[in-house]
Protein backbone atom coordinates (compact mmCIF):
# COMPACT_ATOMS: atom_id res chain seq x y z
CA UNK A 1 0.00 0.00 0.00
CA UNK A 2 1.56 3.36 -0.88
CA UNK A 3 1.65 6.03 1.59
CA UNK A 4 -0.64 8.38 -0.10
CA UNK A 5 -3.91 5.34 0.30
CA UNK A 6 -2.94 5.07 3.45
CA UNK A 7 -2.83 8.38 4.86
CA UNK A 8 -6.54 8.86 2.82
CA UNK A 9 -7.58 5.87 4.54
CA UNK A 10 -6.27 7.08 7.99
CA UNK A 11 -7.70 10.33 7.70
CA UNK A 12 -10.99 9.18 7.12
CA UNK A 13 -10.93 7.05 10.48
CA UNK A 14 -9.82 9.61 12.45
CA UNK A 15 -12.53 11.86 11.07
CA UNK A 16 -15.14 9.13 11.88
CA UNK A 17 -13.61 8.19 15.14
CA UNK A 18 -13.87 12.06 15.99
CA UNK A 19 -17.19 12.54 14.61
CA UNK A 20 -18.28 9.53 17.09
CA UNK A 21 -16.15 10.95 20.04
CA UNK A 22 -17.65 14.77 19.46
CA UNK A 23 -21.55 13.37 19.22
CA UNK A 24 -21.22 10.96 22.18
CA UNK A 25 -19.01 13.30 24.62
CA UNK A 26 -21.34 16.71 23.85
CA UNK A 27 -22.29 18.32 26.92
CA UNK A 28 -20.44 15.94 29.45
CA UNK A 29 -18.50 18.18 31.55
CA UNK A 30 -14.40 17.46 32.23
CA UNK A 31 -15.64 16.14 35.67
CA UNK A 32 -17.90 14.01 34.70
CA UNK A 33 -15.32 12.17 32.26
CA UNK A 34 -13.73 11.24 34.88
CA UNK A 35 -16.31 8.86 36.47
CA UNK A 36 -16.20 5.27 35.41
CA UNK A 37 -19.05 3.33 34.18
CA UNK A 38 -20.79 1.07 36.85
CA UNK A 39 -19.32 -2.71 37.21
CA UNK A 40 -16.03 -1.25 35.98
CA UNK A 41 -14.63 -0.68 33.00
CA UNK A 42 -12.74 2.48 32.45
CA UNK A 43 -14.07 6.53 32.18
CA UNK A 44 -14.69 8.73 29.16
CA UNK A 45 -11.50 10.73 29.74
CA UNK A 46 -9.20 7.80 29.80
CA UNK A 47 -10.50 6.37 26.85
CA UNK A 48 -10.69 9.61 24.73
CA UNK A 49 -6.84 9.60 25.86
CA UNK A 50 -5.94 6.26 24.47
CA UNK A 51 -7.71 6.86 21.08
CA UNK A 52 -5.58 10.12 20.66
CA UNK A 53 -2.66 7.75 21.94
CA UNK A 54 -3.45 5.49 19.57
CA UNK A 55 -3.63 8.35 17.08
CA UNK A 56 0.21 9.64 17.57
CA UNK A 57 1.13 5.94 16.79
CA UNK A 58 -1.02 5.94 13.50
CA UNK A 59 0.49 9.19 12.61
CA UNK A 60 4.07 8.28 13.38
CA UNK A 61 3.52 5.38 10.63
CA UNK A 62 3.31 7.82 8.20
CA UNK A 63 6.45 10.11 9.40
CA UNK A 64 3.80 13.49 9.92
CA UNK A 65 3.25 15.23 13.30
CA UNK A 66 0.38 14.99 15.33
CA UNK A 67 -1.37 19.04 15.46
CA UNK A 68 0.00 18.63 19.26
CA UNK A 69 2.80 17.62 21.47
CA UNK A 70 3.31 13.75 20.01
CA UNK A 71 3.66 12.85 24.30
CA UNK A 72 1.15 14.79 25.13
CA UNK A 73 -1.60 11.45 25.61
CA UNK A 74 1.25 9.28 27.17
CA UNK A 75 -0.50 8.33 30.26
CA UNK A 76 -3.36 6.84 28.26
CA UNK A 77 -1.17 4.38 26.79
CA UNK A 78 -2.40 0.73 26.90
CA UNK A 79 -2.39 -1.59 30.09
CA UNK A 80 -1.69 2.36 31.89
CA UNK A 81 -3.41 2.76 35.13
CA UNK A 82 -6.98 3.63 35.22
CA UNK A 83 -8.04 7.43 35.45
CA UNK A 84 -9.14 8.08 39.37
CA UNK A 85 -9.55 11.41 39.34
CA UNK A 86 -8.28 14.97 37.65
CA UNK A 87 -4.30 14.74 38.24
CA UNK A 88 -2.05 14.12 35.49
CA UNK A 89 -4.69 13.96 32.81
CA UNK A 90 -5.98 16.00 30.00
CA UNK A 91 -9.23 17.71 30.22
CA UNK A 92 -11.99 16.19 28.06
CA UNK A 93 -12.42 19.28 26.40
CA UNK A 94 -8.75 19.96 25.75
CA UNK A 95 -8.90 16.49 23.93
CA UNK A 96 -12.12 16.70 21.67
CA UNK A 97 -10.49 20.29 20.49
CA UNK A 98 -7.38 17.58 19.75
CA UNK A 99 -9.46 15.75 17.60
CA UNK A 100 -10.82 18.47 15.71
CA UNK A 101 -7.03 19.09 15.26
CA UNK A 102 -6.22 18.23 11.40
CA UNK A 103 -2.76 17.07 9.89
CA UNK A 104 -2.60 17.55 5.88
CA UNK A 105 -1.30 14.09 5.05
CA UNK A 106 -1.53 14.82 1.21
CA UNK A 107 1.69 17.04 1.65
CA UNK A 108 3.73 15.23 3.64
CA UNK A 109 3.70 12.17 1.71
CA UNK A 110 4.30 11.33 -2.31
CA UNK A 111 1.86 9.23 -3.97
CA UNK A 112 4.89 6.68 -4.86
CA UNK A 113 6.38 5.71 -1.09
CA UNK A 114 5.61 2.79 0.21
CA UNK A 115 4.48 1.86 3.79
CA UNK A 116 6.25 -0.70 5.90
Amino acid sequence: MNAATLARALGLQTGYIGYTVKVNLEGLSDEDALVGPGGGGNCANWITGHLLHARVGLLALMNVEPPFASNKYLRYERSSDPVSGPGGTVPLTEMITDFAARCNHKERVRDDEEVH
